[in-house]
């Protein structure tokens, strides 16, 4: 599979498109259950894949954007909901299995505190770790293929929900 080349020289690239309200609230309307790794560790509430109407209304909308026109039409995705206090420590793969990752945001509009994306590169001992507030429309491809790309999320600090879609391949 053909991937931008600049993703095999950052590791991350960011897109960014409004989501029609009809996807959002699609997307909003599902089934949430409760994941946890373990104590202390990433927790937040996640469907099962997405499928049917939801899942084409998807992909539809990330093939508005050329450079992911040919990647995400057999893609397996999931949504995954945090809520105040939940987050995920920083790693370099995915639970599912895959190269690549997609992801995308579903936000309140108001200000929250926390739930920013942490991304970056390890150079030998030093950490590089850069943040962005997700927003809703914003998309993220990602590198997993390499293991000096790592991300993870901060603690969702305001009481609110942030919707994150995954999908690999």
């Amino acid at each position: 599979m053909k991937v931008p080349k600049k993703l095999k020289d950052s590791g991350f690239i960011f897109y960014e498109q409004s989501m029609p309200q009809n996807l959002i609230n699609q997307i909003n309307a599902l089934n949430y259950k409760y994941f946890s790794c373990e104590i202390g560790a990433d927790s937040h509430h996640q469907t099962d894949e997405l499928c049917g109407d939801i899942k084409t209304e998807y992909i539809k909308w990330l093939n508005n954007i050329d450079e992911l026109n040919h990647l995400c039409a057999n893609l397996s995705y999931s949504a995954h909901k945090f809520k105040q206090g939940e987050f995920m420590k920083l790693h370099t793969d995915y639970a599912e299995p895959g190269d690549y990752q997609i992801l995308s945001w579903i936000c309140p509009e108001k200000d929250f505190r926390g739930r920013d994306f942490l991304y970056g590169t390890i150079y030998h001992d030093y950490r590089d770790i850069k943040q962005i507030k997700p927003f809703t429309g914003l998309i993220c491809l990602m590198d997993l293929t390499n293991p000096k790309f790592f991300h993870g999320v901060s603690t969702l600090e305001s009481n609110v929900e942030i919707i994150t879609v995954c999908g690999c391949f």
